[in-house]
């Protein structure tokens, strides 16, 4: 579940990320070791690769496919689990966590389709709303972090907490 190194582009991206300590370690261990072995089976029966565009046609829907399985499997985890932290229930943080994703939408760097706070986790759907424009994913969600982590601890009283887990996982 590491963040893509890609940019938001004006295909649409799905993105969880979730609160820090929302999954149990050996939990999130296990779903990563079975999408990663999941992957390297479809590297295996196609090759790693080809020059046949209908084969590699095939073999990017199947891991397209496999990374669609992959993505609901960790979202119902996450909303199945209910021990953790469940911050994102407070009416007052959801609105904060909404608010900062409309706020980079003003400023042009994203057109939020939908937001969705759930108790211990976030879906946002977007994209870019230029069509050839371009907004570095990594940068965005690391400063949509850092600024609402900020906000949440003081609305809290709790400086310097760790309030986003460092990892999310975004579908094109």
């Amino acid at each position: 579940m590491e963040f893509k190194n890609c940019d938001i582009t004006r295909d649409a991206v799905h993105i969880i990320y979730r609160l820090h300590g929302s999954i149990p370690q050996h939990l999130g261990e296990q779903l990563a070791i079975s999408y990663r072995r999941a992957r390297e089976a479809v590297e295996v029966e196609f090759g790693i690769e080809t020059t046949d565009d209908l084969i590699e046609q095939q073999k990017q829907d199947r891991l397209r496919n496999l990374q669609e399985e992959y993505q609901l499997r960790y979202d119902q985890l996450l909303d199945r689990i209910q021990e953790g932290p469940r911050l994102l229930e407070d009416p007052e943080i959801k609105q904060l966590i909404i608010d900062q994703w409309l706020f980079n939408e003003q400023r042009g760097l994203v057109e939020v389709y939908a937001i969705s706070v759930m108790s211990n986790h976030v879906h946002v759907l977007l994209a870019h709303p230029d069509e050839y424009g371009v907004t570095p994913f990594r940068s965005l969600l690391e400063a949509h972090k850092r600024y609402t982590a900020r906000l949440i601890n003081k609305k809290l009283d709790r400086p310097g907490r760790r309030v986003w887990a460092s990892k999310a996982f975004d579908r094109d």
